[in-house]
Formats: structure tokens, sequence, C-alpha cells
């Protein structure tokens, strides 16, 4: 008699790149790329992405997108078919400033303005003091 031979087959899904660049607010790992199942969405990758790449200082990410920073956006169903490059767009953190002053100091009825966080004195300066007098 001829021995039995049983063979377990067991299925894997291809595997396709994903590289990750992003613009000048956006600190990007070195090591950019990212191996993933073919056919995965954004919902199950991105949380691998965003620790490729993550948003400096005073800089958000704004949205995710195809390509570079003018392609498609990313949605939460976005699938993954073939090597991809993913473009982290950011946008810099804005902030209220509230213009206030003693007895001395005339100010505005509208006394606040919005405006980037991490600038300097000297490049809010201008449109604080349209705000306020002496």
């Amino acid at each position: 008699t001829n021995p039995i031979t049983i063979y377990n087959a067991r299925w894997t899904r291809d595997s396709i790149t994903i590289t990750i660049e992003g613009d000048e607010g956006v600190e990007v790992k070195s090591s950019n790329t990212l191996m993933v199942d073919k056919g995965s969405k954004w919902a199950e990758i991105k949380t691998q992405v965003m620790a490729i790449a993550s948003a400096k200082e005073n800089f958000e990410v704004d949205s995710w997108r195809l390509d570079n920073v003018y392609g498609t956006r990313i949605k939460e169903w976005t699938e993954f078919k073939e090597n991809t490059k993913i473009f982290a767009k950011s946008r810099r953190q804005e902030i209220t400033i509230t213009v206030e002053g003693d007895e001395d100091i005339e100010v505005k009825s509208s006394n606040t303005f919005i405006t980037y966080k991490g600038l300097k004195w000297k490049n809010i300066k201008a449109q604080a003091m349209s705000i306020a007098s002496a």
C-alpha cells in the first residue's frame, strides 16, 4: 500500500508597500515604508502610518493624501491595492490672542485675533498694536 500524504494549505494575502512622505510641518522617520496586506483599508493601517509620520511642534496633520500634497484625500474606507505613496499635509496650529490694557490703554471692543501658534512677538506685534493704543 502507498502511504497517505497530507498537505496543509495556508492562504496568505499578497503584500504591498506603502511609502510615507510629508510637507515641512511633518516629521517622517528615516524608515518611511510599511508592508501591508493588499486590500487593506486606511482604518486598518492608519495607526501604523502615524507611527512613521507625525506633526512637528506647533503643527498638526490636516489631512492624509494619495501621492502628494494635491492628491486625493484618504478616507477611512480607502483601500490600498497596489504600492502607494501616502502624503501627510500639515497646517500650523492656530491660537486666539486677547489684548487687554490698564486704565491708560484704549482697547477696541473687538480685542481678539487669531494667529499661528509658535510665532514670535515681532511677527504679531503690529496686529496687537492695531487693537490697543495709549
